[in-house]
């Protein structure tokens, strides 16, 4: 999925985690036009892997490998947040956010 936006804010860019507890990573976009924000995993090859998308006013959809301890907030159309809860230590990535209005 392509897009473009002015910016896309990462609040928090490196994070060190416990095995087991819960990491949140939020973004914010200056696009008020772009309703879908996206979350992707990039893995060790350097892959990027679609985790969730969702578009204002709805829940969130998930891949399967990612429906279980990752959930998804939007606190507008230009916030939101990746929640991982329980912490494995194959969730150590890059993780990023991306919009779209398609």
């Amino acid at each position: 999925v392509a897009s473009w936006v002015d910016r896309i804010h990462y609040h928090f860019l490196f994070k060190i985690v416990n095995d087991a507890s819960e990491v949140e990573i939020n973004c914010h976009h200056d696009n008020r036009d772009m309703n879908i924000m996206l979350w992707y995993k990039q893995l060790q090859d350097g892959q990027m892997k679609l985790i969730a998308y969702s578009y204002i006013g709805s829940d969130p959809n998930f891949e399967k490998d990612f429906n279980e301890r990752f959930t998804m907030r939007r606190t507008d159309i230009q916030t939101g947040a990746l929640i991982i809860s329980n912490v494995e230590p194959n969730d150590s990535a890059t993780y990023f956010c991306a919009a779209s209005t398609q």
